[in-house]
């Protein structure tokens, strides 16, 4: 009581001071700064130094009057640089002082610097020896660090202030654990303060609440993500806007509990991810986002996801597929086809949303069939062609087969030979679809085709070739047969055409098919 009232008629002299020394170029006098700022607050009525703390922030406490206006540090004790020689101008400031207001980025980053260790004067290592705060004081404290997170360059202070906070806030920090959580989820959606610096501190959180960190991202997401969410299906984020980050950061954590939103959270994606609009970045960051969702180990989320395909096919990865001029676009396109890859291997797309997104899907995969410029993307092209078929077995038609082979044998010349092989299975699924009575003069193009590469000097590449030719002969024995007895004659591998051959007239005798030569005897 005895230092209050005499310290209490110069502490906003001394704190401003003190904020000035902090931040000085010599270690020694920076350091000793913060111990007078830590015996401040060992001493003295934190509620009373938080109401200087809050008027030199520029905050208006509850009755007050907003104080931002004032001089800063550079009105106080103006200072010139030339070369290497500082010169400051030191005079008389007490009435000056009493004004003071941390506009600068620089000053603030001090207050918030002094303000760490107002709140917990023996330090981090020893927290026990500090007195707890109150509740007035915590959200006093959070008041602060909520008006200084707006800006990106203060976010490691605020951290720092936080750190002190739930050391010597305690329960009371705990009972206001959603602002709390708020503040760190903003930090560890950024790249400004170290992420195990910022998961340490969600885990002190934790522990105070009596939860695990993963249980308070659940809680956090079903708190906060309406607010979050609200507008964004209609109007993109501004590009500095945290949002985007905090969502990400929010969703890779909180687990199964991102099920229950996928509804709201897919128009949401669709709109924040539009190539009409939306930056480079953003589409990039929202893509990995959604690749990260459609991977993981989640029943419950998996369910929602197919529930959902047709919106997030549709509305989020076939638009940002698309065709554009670009470096980035192309980049995006890339990791669009990644994330319709995994949504078909994970088969989170029934057959009959397939069937009806096949005529805006295959122009995409025909661009990036033709891609001269990217191997990627024609690999993982021929990959998600593969498992379209896959999947659409009982459903796809003649017509999207007439579509499809041509693409599938122009990459049977593509100088890059993985890609040969890949297109290999697609071929084999290709095979698979075929209605029976499909064209046979297509039928034997596509195997004039396959015949030819099949005396290609790569072994893999002939492998390949011989386990889509196996495929293919279940279409039409006979056609089979006459082709490979053709291609013999021509082939630098004739025994591989010949045991083909076999294989489909054993094939046709073993089915009671008859051939065109016992047709013609029947006949005589």
């Amino acid at each position: 009581v005895l230092a209050n009232k005499q310290v209490a008629p110069f502490l906003d002299l001394v704190l401003v001071h003190v904020y000035k020394a902090s931040a000085d170029d010599e270690a020694v006098v920076s350091k000793g700064a913060l111990q007078c700022a830590g015996m401040l607050g060992a001493f003295l009525d934190a509620e009373m130094v938080l109401a200087l703390v809050s008027k030199h922030l520029g905050l208006k406490l509850e009755g007050g009057n907003s104080g931002r206006s004032g001089p800063g540090f550079d009105e106080l004790w103006p200072q010139h640089k030339t070369g290497r020689q500082l010169t400051r101008t030191v005079q008389d400031v007490e009435t000056a002082v009493k004004s003071f207001v941390a506009v600068s980025v620089e000053n603030r980053r001090q207050v918030f610097s002094v303000m760490a260790h107002l709140l917990l004067p023996s330090g981090p290592n020893n927290p026990l020896a500090c007195r707890a705060l109150t509740q007035t004081e915590v959200r006093m404290v959070l008041r602060f660090s909520e008006e200084g997170i707006l800006s990106d360059e203060l976010l490691p202070w605020i951290l720092g202030a936080l750190q002190s906070l739930l050391h010597a806030g305690g329960q009371a920090a705990a009972a206001e654990w959603p602002r709390v959580f708020d503040l760190l989820l903003r930090m560890r959606s950024g790249e400004e303060c170290p992420a195990a610096l910022v998961d340490n501190n969600m885990d002190h959180l934790a522990t105070l609440v009596g939860r695990s960190r993963r249980e308070l991202y659940e809680e956090h997401l079903r708190r906060r993500l309406e607010d979050l969410l609200l507008g964004a299906d209609a109007e993109l984020w501004e590009e500095r806007s945290p949002k985007r980050h905090v969502l990400e950061t929010l969703l890779r954590n909180a687990g199964a509990a991102v099920s229950e939103h996928v509804p709201s959270l897919l128009p949401v994606l669709a709109r924040q991810s539009s190539p009409e609009d939306a930056s480079a970045s953003a589409r990039v960051d929202l893509l990995g986002l959604v690749h990260f969702l459609i991977n993981e180990e989640d029943e419950a989320l998996t369910e929602a996801l197919r529930k959902h395909s047709s919106e997030l096919l549709q509305g989020v990865l076939i638009p940002n597929c698309t065709w554009r001029a670009g470096q980035s676009n192309n980049k995006i396109r890339k990791g669009g086809m990644v994330c319709i890859h995994s949504l078909l291997r994970r088969h989170l797309v029934p057959a009959s949303i397939l069937n009806e997104a096949f005529v805006d899907l295959m122009p995409v995969l025909k661009a990036c069939l033709d891609d001269s410029w990217s191997p990627d993307n024609r690999m993982i092209a021929c990959l998600v062609m593969s498992c379209t078929m896959a999947d659409l077995q009982a459903e796809i038609n003649g017509e999207q087969l007439r579509e499809i082979y041509p693409e599938l044998l122009k990459r049977l010349d593509d100088s890059n030979d993985k890609i040969r092989v890949a297109v290999c299975e697609a071929l084999a699924c290709f095979f698979k679809c075929l209605p029976h009575n499909w064209s046979r003069t297509l039928f034997e193009y596509i195997l004039r085709t396959l015949f030819v590469h099949l005396d290609d000097p790569n072994i893999e590449i002939q492998q390949g070739i011989y386990a889509v030719l196996e495929s293919a002969v279940h279409q039409d024995y006979t056609t089979f047969a006459r082709e490979a007895q053709t291609a013999a004659l021509k082939s630098s591998h004739p025994r591989l055409c010949e045991e083909l051959a076999r294989l489909a007239e054993s094939l046709r005798q073993a089915s009671g098919e008859v051939n065109e030569k016992d047709v013609a005897m029947i006949m005589d």
